[in-house]
């Protein structure tokens, strides 16, 4: 089960890259309005609908990352049976590696549910880890049971949750070969 300070957003978002992008990666944004600036974590900014949060006189000014990140190994994976936009699966790891072993990780997914989500309990599987095939794999199957995924005419249920586990262990595995 997904904890309730996972970060969450509404279906308009939930199929482009940029904020399963964001959510991974810890941003947070600058608003600017008449009254002035403030800075949001992007997670936060998402746990309601976007444009409410904002509201109708702030703007999105910036988007800053958190300077640890540089270090972090990072993956983005996308799978669509088809070519046509929308529809696809998105997902993004972001991960600290010390001496081998994970650190911390993050990951988020989205064009599944109708909202994007960090997986927190699989995150915790893979953090203090030597990063195997196998840690990766039940990280994977952890997301993939988690999941109510939509159905459509593009692919079932079952389906996306199969390509769903498959994608988290791929991430994790490529995130750990980048992480410095």
């Amino acid at each position: 089960m997904r904890e309730p300070s996972a970060a969450t957003s509404f279906w308009p978002i939930r199929s482009m890259p940029m904020p399963v992008i964001l959510l991974a990666l810890d941003a947070s944004v600058v608003l600017a309005s008449a009254k002035g600036q403030r800075v949001v974590p992007f997670g936060k900014m998402i746990e309601e609908h976007p444009w409410r949060f904002v509201g109708k006189k702030s703007i999105v000014t910036e988007i800053r990352f958190p300077t640890k990140m540089a270090s972090w190994g990072s993956s983005y994976q996308r799978f669509a049976r088809t070519s046509r936009v929308g529809g696809a699966i998105l997902l993004a790891a972001t991960m600290e590696c010390r001496e081998g072993k994970c650190q911390s990780v993050r990951i988020a997914l989205g064009g599944v549910e109708r909202r994007i989500a960090r997986f927190l309990e699989a995150e915790k599987i893979a953090a203090g880890q030597r990063l195997t095939k196998e840690i990766c794999r039940k990280a994977g199957q952890l997301v993939a049971e988690k999941i109510n995924p939509m159905s459509d005419w593009r692919s079932s249920k079952e389906y996306r949750k199969e390509i769903v586990g498959v994608l988290v262990a791929r991430a994790l595995q490529e995130a750990c070969g980048c992480a410095n």
